[in-house]
């Protein structure tokens, strides 16, 4: 009479067990399966016994199975409820995020006959996880990029600022002893560079455009002489102030395939640096030459140098390197990090050669012109 009450009970959880929405099963006290609901059929195809003893691992991702079978041996020997996520193969082959949850179960007379579980599929979830965290990071990367876009505009329109200013005060001082060739000089040098500075601010805006991704690497044919020509004009105050020589030995007939507004955003952080870093009187060259199919442009210095340590910090984007130029200007280490990232996006490369006391040169490689 007890066991036809024990069967009909067990009948009638089956029964219930298979018009579940979800996947149920019941191992013995080996942890051997001897029964999976019909949803759980229904998910891993197939026949019954394929789910049965511990045939069901057949279908777990091979890198989920030994963590998975460590927490279940574990849990069975404890008589410990437990729950794990791990990767499950469904009849098409296809791999799905599950949490499986086991828990112990007991006769009447508290005789231990194994354990009864269900297997829920979470992928829906995770993909929700997955989005999520791509948001965030999308999120960090917006903000990442504003802050670096602010601090773009302080490194790279100080010194054009710097230099109106300095015309703007010797004006202003000295109006009166000045003759009318002296006071036309000092506005023509004020406007060009009013001009020359208004054009960076529109560079910077496109790079601002490029982060947040509503403009694309547009390369064209440049001359790297014209480049590096007007760079020199953007900081012929600050040469002049310094009493520093630029001469530009770059080759006229040298051509790149490169984008413009990028190009010059890495010739002029590299030309603002020496010029930073040069003692007044001294030199700063840039040249150019062709070297298996790419052409190399060297910004070399006449300045202070740098050390080994620094060097190899100096392209890091976790590590920022800021010192103070000769003349006490400030920076804000970011111009270098600037001009990798720039380099980068044109398929080049960037390095740097310095001697302590004997002046630094500067490297980056661009395409040639197609």
């Amino acid at each position: 009479m007890k066991q036809e009450i024990i069967k009909d009970s067990e009948f009638r959880f089956k029964n219930m067990a298979n018009t579940a929405p979800v996947m149920i099963w019941i191992a013995d006290v080996d942890g051997l399966f001897s029964f999976v609901n019909n949803v759980w059929l229904e998910y891993a195809g197939g026949e019954l016994g394929n789910q049965l003893g511990m045939n069901w691992l057949n279908n777990v991702h091979p890198e989920d199975s030994n963590k998975l079978l460590t927490k279940y041996q574990a849990s069975f020997k404890k008589k410990e409820s437990f729950s794990i996520e791990f990767r499950f193969k469904d009849m098409n082959e296809t791999y799905n995020w599950m949490v499986i949850k086991g828990k112990p179960r007991f006769s009447q007379e508290n005789i231990y006959m194994g354990f009864i579980g269900s297997c829920i599929n979470i992928q829906d979830q995770k993909d929700i996880e997955a989005k999520i965290i791509n948001l965030n990071k999308e999120l960090m990367e917006t903000i990442t990029n504003r802050d670096k876009f602010f601090s773009i505009i302080s490194h790279d329109l100080r010194s054009p600022l710097g230099g109106v200013m300095g015309i703007l005060d010797i004006l202003n001082s000295s109006y009166e002893s000045l003759d009318e060739g002296e006071k036309k000089e000092i506005i023509s040098d004020a406007t060009l560079v009013s001009k020359t500075t208004y054009t960076l601010l529109e560079n910077l805006l496109e790079w601002s455009r490029i982060q947040t991704g509503t403009i694309y690497y547009q390369p064209e044919n440049l001359q790297i002489h014209r480049l590096a020509e007007n760079i020199s004009q953007l900081y012929a105050q600050n040469l002049k102030s310094k009493n520093i020589a630029f001469n530009n030995d770059t080759k006229p007939d040298h051509l790149i395939f490169a984008d413009k507004s990028m190009t010059e955003t890495i010739l002029r952080n590299l030309v603002s640096n020496a010029i930073k870093f040069t003692n007044p009187g001294g030199l700063i060259r840039v040249s150019s030459s062709i070297e298996n199919e790419v052409l190399i442009v060297e910004v070399k210095d006449s300045g202070v140098g740098i050390d080994n340590e620094n060097i190899a910090n100096l392209f890091m984007g976790d590590i920022s390197v800021s010192t103070k130029g000769t003349a006490k200007e400030s920076g804000t280490g970011l111009g270098l990090i600037i001009c990798k990232e720039f380099v980068e996006k044109q398929n080049g490369k960037i390095w740097a050669e310095s001697k302590k006391n004997e002046g630094s040169s500067f490297f980056f490689s661009v395409p040639i012109a197609k």
